[in-house]
């Protein structure tokens, strides 16, 4: 049984605008996708379901590091981290549970429009709403920057902001069950959260493929 997040990957689920990405709603087949659900756990942290550790595990694999390599092919050289990506000793692939509480909700790191870090060479998440999550917003938003060399960032803790910088809103991507949400981190790939209605918090599962190497 195949655990990748990539499985159903289809050419219409890659897209390049403002920066590249991937959204595929129903990612992982429905059975699987419930069973993972039903063993998600109510914080964040080490666990010890045997399932779930084989799925974060997967996912901190070179072997899904590099089927993301593959799925974004040439799109991924406007990375500032894909210079380094036969570097095979500095790659880090990381994968765990995340679940944002409403306080998370109220700090520009998650709401303003703001940047990865540039050691990042891919961001995603799968998300596991429950079914009894009515609540608005958690949207995924991308931006476009009128100009992308020209980008000015307010660092505070957590993510840099970006500031003094004309960019518009593209695309959201909907808070919902089994959707996968996958960006590549280019220098210029803007991003935010959107608030929930009553300030919950949203349940997901995050990826990331690291460079252990000092980027400017």
């Amino acid at each position: 049984m195949s655990l990748s997040v990539l499985q159903r990957l289809k050419k219409k689920y890659i897209f390049k605008d403002p920066y590249p990405h991937i959204v595929i709603p129903n990612c992982l087949p429905s059975d699987l996708y419930s069973e993972l659900e039903s063993r998600f756990p109510e914080q964040c942290g080490p666990t010890s379901d045997d399932l779930l550790n084989e799925f974060l595990a997967y996912h901190e694999s070179l072997e899904f590091f590099d089927s993301v390599v593959n799925a974004f092919g040439k799109r991924l050289n406007v990375c500032p981290a894909s210079k380094f990506l036969d570097d095979r000793d500095k790659i880090n692939p990381i994968a765990g549970v995340m679940i944002t509480d409403a306080d998370s909700y109220l700090t520009k790191a998650i709401t303003a429009p703001h940047l990865d870090k540039k050691k990042k060479l891919y961001i995603a998440n799968i998300y596991f709403r429950p079914k009894e999550d009515t609540f608005s917003g958690g949207q995924f938003v991308l931006y476009k920057a009128s100009d992308n060399n020209n980008i000015q960032v307010e660092k505070i803790p957590g993510n840099p902001i970006c500031s003094h910088v004309d960019f518009k809103e593209v695309k959201r991507v909907e808070y919902a069950a089994n959707t996968l949400c996958l960006f590549v981190n280019t220098g210029h790939s803007i991003h935010s959260v959107t608030e929930r209605g009553a300030k919950v918090g949203r349940r997901a599962i995050k990826f990331q493929g690291i460079v252990n190497r000092k980027i400017r």
